[in-house]
């Protein structure tokens, strides 16, 4: 016996009923477990429960049954289901559709509450907390910076101690500038090959042997020997300019640093973003 066209749009009228009464039974309850989740939201939250409450609100976009969406609404009750399939009521409730005046934080709420995904407490903690660890690595980075550069200052000063006593007992002992020549020379080229295989080594390297060379200079200056005041002044202007290249190279490195950081606290902020707006 074929069932009229109206009692079918009657009965298609009280399928849409009742998954409408369970989808709003079911956002009202993951609201109301929203607000012992997000106590600081308490506002947003018991706004969007109010609209969800009223009667004609499009807070439901509709009912689908994709099962990877956010949260299945579970089975009905025999008396709940009357005479209609269990498939009709397996499906999946999508809060996603907001009014306008929803956007921003309210919808905010509603998207960590339906995702399970999202790490326990509210996004500002979370930003809050990434802040903190990078601004502890910050410190810890600028420490070790400041260790690095302590160290690095005995090392040229024990250099420059040992190189006034050095050029010391070479010019008592007679060496000729050409053997000193030959010395300074291999030094050369032993940190132009670590700064190729090592840079940051090899920058160190050349930052130290500037300030003996520069020293060296210095010292052999206030002494008014001639001869050697000229084989060294060629030396001490090119490891000056090395010096100042090790020092861009180290600054350049700090800056790039910093960049990432920043680049990375935009990407969490992007993020994050993304997830209230979307």
């Amino acid at each position: 016996m074929a069932v009229p066209a109206d009692e079918k749009g009657d009965e298609h009228e009280r399928i849409d009923a009742k998954r409408r009464w369970f989808g709003l039974a079911m956002i009202r309850g993951h609201l109301a477990q929203s607000l012992h989740d997000f106590p600081e939201d308490i506002d947003a939250t018991s706004t969007l429960l109010r609209l969800a409450l009223q009667d004609g609100t499009p807070i439901l976009s509709d009912i689908v049954k994709e099962q990877e969406d956010y949260f299945l609404l579970p089975f009905a009750t025999s008396e709940q289901r009357g005479n209609f399939e269990e498939r009709e009521f397996a499906t999946v409730v999508t809060p996603v559709r907001f009014s306008q005046p929803l956007k921003g934080v309210a919808q905010r709420v509603a998207l960590s509450v339906a995702s399970k995904g999202l790490p326990e407490g509210s996004i500002v903690r979370q930003v809050s907390l990434i802040s903190l660890v990078l601004c502890a690595t910050i410190l810890l980075a600028l420490y070790f910076e400041l260790v690095a550069a302590a160290l690095f200052l005995c090392a040229v000063g024990t250099a420059m101690i040992y190189a006034a006593s050095t050029i010391d007992k070479l010019r008592n002992f007679g060496a000729t500038r050409s053997r000193i020549n030959t010395m300074l020379l291999g030094f050369e080229l032993l940190a132009i090959a670590i700064v190729s295989l090592q840079p940051e080594t090899g920058f160190s390297l050349v930052r130290i042997f500037a300030g003996v060379v520069l020293f060296g200079t210095l010292y052999i200056a206030q002494s008014k020997d001639t001869r050697w005041l000229e084989m060294l002044k060629d030396r001490a202007t090119l490891f000056l300019f090395l010096s100042m290249a090790a020092l861009v190279d180290q600054l350049l490195h700090t800056v790039m640093v910093l960049c990432v950081y920043v680049i990375a606290v935009l990407l969490w902020h992007d993020r994050e973003t993304r997830i209230t707006t979307d």
